[in-house]
């Protein structure tokens, strides 16, 4: 006996599923879940039908890049990974469930394989929803409820389908909670006051689960001070799920960056002070600046799209050093670094940070969320940064500076098979060689220059608008054009009509030519006075106080100071190769470097030469005072010393008494021919 399978009269309380009001859509959809011959036997599985049978019963989604089911877990509100394996045991499940309802058991010799496989495949079409995690919504999933903002304002909503999330923190919200224990403890005696804060809007962005800041959050200073106990709270509040460990050494290699995929936080605990120097650290601007990567799965088939908003938190007891690159700009963007600088605590707590999470982990919920808020409110989705101190950007700008020099090679330079005691290096100013920053020599001079520009600036500017005449009439008429030149005259019938040109009178422009006049004289002073020098001899004592001497013109004191630094330099190359103990051991009677002092142009005048030779005919002076009063004075040519001259002297007064010793006619030549 055969019974077509539409007349079969099942009993009342049984589920048949494809009879139901959502059944009349599905079969609707996708047709009959199975057919039958004219005699009722099953022929045929309709595989589409029981893939949106299984999406109908249950909250599911397939992620293509990734190659993934997620089923929504009503109880924690998240979308978790579901093998296939897994939900073809369901439907598997399900259709033996309806063939023995339904008495139909040919359907339940129909769950082959290949027959699940097929209603796998229909299902991963019928759910496929890409990008499904990828939207940054503003909403924190907690153990009890899900976080939503709405501008300045919060609320605690329960779990749904709609936030479609994958990650949530296993703390639960409690409005009363509080963290004194936390803040008191652990952060407020560690950092500075201005960190606490940016701490906080750290916190509240790992919280969100993306990086609106495109920031990494950098902890450095001394063992003991907390850093780790801070990162493993932080770790706690997000929940372990959904925090990986960072490997900047990886970062280049082939299958690192699919290890991030479904986690929100990348934290690197106690790093070594070349963490940012790997080949692979740069990859780490990406990571929070919102570049896009392709992750590569180990024994996987293809790539995966993954954007990098990863929140990033790194500790270290070393000063860490970038491998910068010449891209110091983007590194600058992207680093914040809190300095744990205090005293270590009296008292240290073994895991402190997760006693803190178990006993205060709601205080410091709400301590999170209030940075969680700020951030909202400092970045919204139109574009911001965080609002940073001189001192939080000066402490980034340390550190960048530190890195644009790598230690490659350490050596102790030895004299005489010794260290150097001490290392010869020399300052050098234009007053002297200490340390201290002096005034520069020409800063009058450019104040006067630039105040000089200015008023010229000014005086142009006037006459452009002054200097040209502008002609005007009375008793024309408005719309006859009026033209200007030698062929042209201006000619009007209204009786006492007149024109002529105004042209700028008066002083306005007279006052800025007189203030540069007055900073011309002032100009040529201020110059002249880097040169200005006291004569050596022949003038007043009144006239000597009025003007400056060389030593203390501007110009020769430059020359004094640079003849005490290369003194000092070239005694550094002399003690390199001698015996002495020290530098300080050698004197002016050793190494000595003096430059000339006298920069002006005019000689020694023949009234000056006069009162010298006769100031040493008298005995007032020596011979050597003479020639070096000479040399000065420019009588003497460079080079030549006071014993050469004396020689020249010598050599001179010599050849005169040959020559008068001579006879008359030898000594006085004459071009007259001789008489015969």
């Amino acid at each position: 006996m055969s019974l077509p399978f539409a007349e079969i009269v099942w009993p009342k309380g049984w589920e048949l599923p494809w009879l139901n009001a959502s059944d009349e859509k599905l079969r609707e959809r996708h047709g009959e879940p199975f057919y039958t011959n004219d005699k009722g036997a099953l022929t045929g599985i309709n595989e589409e039908y029981w893939a949106g049978l299984h999406a109908a019963e249950h909250e599911v989604l397939f992620e293509p890049d990734e190659l993934e089911f997620y089923a929504y877990k009503a109880e924690t509100g998240l979308y978790e990974v579901e093998s296939m394996d897994a939900v073809r045991n369901k439907v598997s499940s399900r259709m033996l469930e309806a063939s023995r309802q339904a008495k139909v058991f040919d359907l339940e010799k129909r769950r082959t394989a290949k027959t699940l496989n097929s209603i796998i495949s229909h299902l991963r079409g019928l759910v496929e929803k890409r990008d499904a995690f990828k939207e940054k919504r503003k909403t924190i999933h907690l153990a009890n409820g899900v976080v939503v903002f709405n501008g300045t304002d919060a609320e605690l909503q329960p779990f749904s389908p709609d936030f479609r999330s994958r990650n949530r923190s296993p703390i639960a919200f409690d409005e009363n909670a509080k963290c004194e224990r936390f803040l008191n403890e652990l952060v407020l005696p560690a950092v500075h006051s201005e960190d606490v804060e940016l701490l906080q809007r750290f916190a509240g962005m790992m919280l969100l689960g993306h990086n609106r800041a495109q920031r990494f959050l950098i902890l450095d200073g001394e063992a003991g001070r907390g850093k780790t106990q801070f990162a493993n709270v932080m770790q706690g509040l997000i929940g372990m799920a959904n925090v990986t460990q960072l490997r900047t050494k990886h970062l280049a290699d082939r299958f690192e960056l699919y290890r991030y995929i479904k986690k929100t936080l990348l934290v690197g605990v106690d790093v070594e002070a070349e963490f940012l120097s790997t080949k692979g650290a740069a990859v780490l601007k990406g990571l929070v600046g919102g570049d896009w990567f392709d992750a590569e799965q180990k024994g996987g088939t293809g790539c995966f799209q993954m954007q990098g908003t990863f929140n990033v938190l790194i500790t270290s007891n070393a000063r860490l050093r970038v491998r910068l690159q010449g891209d110091v700009g983007a590194w600058r963007r992207r680093l914040n670094i809190v300095r744990y600088e205090a005293p270590p605590p009296a008292r240290k707590i073994p895991d402190f940070g997760g006693y803190l999470v178990r006993t205060e982990g709601s205080g410091i919920l709400n301590w999170a969320l209030e940075g969680a808020q700020k951030v909202l409110t400092e970045i919204p989705d139109e574009g911001g940064d965080f609002a940073l101190t001189a001192r939080q950007r000066g402490i980034v700008d340390s550190l960048l500076a530190e890195s644009e020099w790598t230690l490659t090679e350490t050596r102790t330079p030895l004299r005489l098979g010794k260290p150097l005691p001490l290392i010869p290096f020399v300052f050098h100013g234009p007053r002297n060689s200490l340390p201290s920053i002096d005034k520069l020599p020409l800063t009058d001079l450019i104040a006067v220059n630039l105040d000089h520009y200015r008023l010229d600036a000014d005086y142009k500017h006037g006459m452009h608008f002054t200097a040209l005449p502008t002609a005007w009439v009375s008793g024309f008429d408005k719309d006859e054009p009026l033209r200007i030149g030698s062929s042209t005259a201006w000619h009007s019938e209204t009786p006492g009509a007149t024109a002529g040109f105004l042209e700028f009178t008066g002083q306005g422009l007279m006052t800025f030519e007189r203030a540069m006049d007055r900073d011309e004289k002032q100009l040529a002073v201020l110059g002249s006075r880097l040169l200005e020098s006291q004569k050596r001899v022949g003038e007043t004592a009144q006239a000597i106080e009025l003007r400056q001497s060389g030593e203390n013109s501007v110009l020769a004191n430059v020359a004094t100071s640079l003849s005490e630094s290369l003194t000092q330099a070239l005694r550094w190359v002399y003690w390199w190769n001698s015996t002495e103990e020290t530098p300080e051991a050698l004197t002016d009677n050793v190494v000595v470097m003096s430059l000339n002092t006298d920069f002006t142009t005019a000689g020694m005048d023949s009234n000056e030469l006069r009162e010298i030779v006769a100031a040493w005919q008298a005995g007032a002076i020596s011979q050597d005072t003479m020639l070096e009063l000479f040399r000065r004075g420019e009588i003497l040519p460079d080079g030549r010393t006071n014993a050469d001259e004396v020689a020249l002297i010598d050599a001179g007064a010599k050849k005169e008494q040959q020559t008068a010793q001579l006879p008359a006619a030898a000594a006085a030549p004459t071009n007259q021919p001789m008489a015969a």
